[in-house]
């Protein structure tokens, strides 16, 4: 180990060694700030893609509750154009939900 130590003492005092080694350094960090900034990236995706499929989620079970209100207020003898009217919503819509 020490004489490893010695080996890079000697090297930094070569002066096209030693900028060498600066310059893998310089590499080296940026590389390493690289990695960061990708992780990051990826967390900040991981958390986005988690609120997507939160609100798809959300989504299908306001379908779902309007399915069902629609079909009760069928049961309930309202025509589409009522229902259209009640809820605020196209003819064609309430057909594609049923």
């Amino acid at each position: 180990m020490e004489r490893i130590i010695n080996r890079l003492a000697k090297a930094a005092t070569i002066s096209d060694i030693r900028m060498t080694m600066n310059i893998e350094d310089e590499i080296y960090s940026e590389l390493e700030n690289l990695d960061t900034k990708i992780l990051s990236q990826k967390k900040a995706l991981a958390q986005k893609d988690k609120q997507l499929a939160h609100q798809e989620e959300q989504l299908a079970h306001q379908k779902d509750m309007l399915r069902y209100t629609i079909k009760m207020l069928v049961e309930s003898g309202k025509t589409l154009s009522e229902i259209a009217d009640n809820l605020h919503l196209d003819i064609e819509d309430i057909k594609e939900l049923m």
